[in-house]
């Protein structure tokens, strides 16, 4: 790796779920079938060496990635650099082949609360993003990648659209996507535009993995039904192969559900 991620730099890992506390006993004595796990960081950053050795145990038989909340890539602070140096520290502990957060402002210092909202489609807002990345990229020494954040109709103060902004971001910045598919749908949809056009217009190679919604209640909105599950069966065509996790949209589902929805998107892929 150079200054930063590169596209080259991410490797396929094929199909994952997102980890809860709850399923790391059943995953270990059962080895169900996914291809690998994403970790909510902030979860664990702070864990004691006793706690982590239940995710080290996964680690050895499975990918971990790490995805988090509390980058604030985006903030008008400095960046914390105790965080990213305990964010490296696990990722290292884990074998994180990547590591990612939101395209966003992140936390607020003054009581840490999350403000998720999107950032000024500006160049002012990319000459503030694209050192920040590069440090912390530098810093975690693997790849970041970079989730979107549902964005409404463009605002009168925006320079540039949301697709572009997300492009020029990780052009710029030698950075990956975390393409979170919901939020680009929801987006074009705000917006009144096709979410394929959208996607047409983002750099496939820099696209390291997908978010795809579970289903919101067992049982409701089969796959041939799901606009968003049919809407990433159309998307393989412009970005396959890419590594795709299941999020779960409301309620946590139970494990079972979580990988027989893991199946269901398999077998549209694999009919794509």
């Amino acid at each position: 790796m150079g200054d930063g991620g590169t596209p080259g730099a991410c490797p396929y890992l094929g199909y994952g779920l997102r980890l809860q506390r709850e399923f790391i006993g059943p995953i270990l004595r059962d080895e169900p079938d996914v291809d690998w796990l994403e970790v909510i960081s902030d979860n664990w950053i702070q864990a004691s060496s006793m706690e982590l050795e239940s995710l080290e145990q996964l680690s050895q038989r499975l990918p971990l990635v790490l995805h988090g909340m509390s980058l604030g890539i985006g903030g008008a602070g400095p960046l914390d650099l105790d965080y990213l140096t305990r964010l490296k520290t696990l990722a290292e502990r884990l074998r994180a082949p990547w590591v990612s957060d939101h395209l966003c402002h992140g936390p607020r210092r003054e009581g840490h609360a999350l403000d998720l909202s999107p950032l000024p489609r500006t160049r002012a807002s990319l000459a503030h993003l694209l050192p920040r990345i590069r440090e912390a990229q530098q810093r975690l020494e693997r790849p970041l990648l970079l989730e979107n954040i549902p964005q409404p109709a463009a605002a009168g103060a925006a320079e540039m659209d949301d697709w572009t902004f997300i492009s020029e971001v990780a052009e710029g910045s030698d950075s990956l996507i975390l393409l979170d598919l919901d939020n680009l749908y929801l987006s074009a949809l705000a917006q009144r535009r096709d979410p394929m056009e959208l996607l047409k217009r983002m750099p496939a190679e820099r696209i390291c993995q997908l978010h795809l919604g579970s289903r919101p209640d067992p049982g409701e909105l089969p796959e041939a039904e799901n606009p968003v599950w049919r809407f990433f069966q159309s998307a393989l065509a412009l970005i396959a192969p890419v590594n795709t996790m299941l999020e779960p949209t409301n309620s946590l589902p139970p494990l079972s559900q979580l990988l027989e929805d893991l199946r269901d998107i398999q077998d549209l892929a694999a009919a794509a």
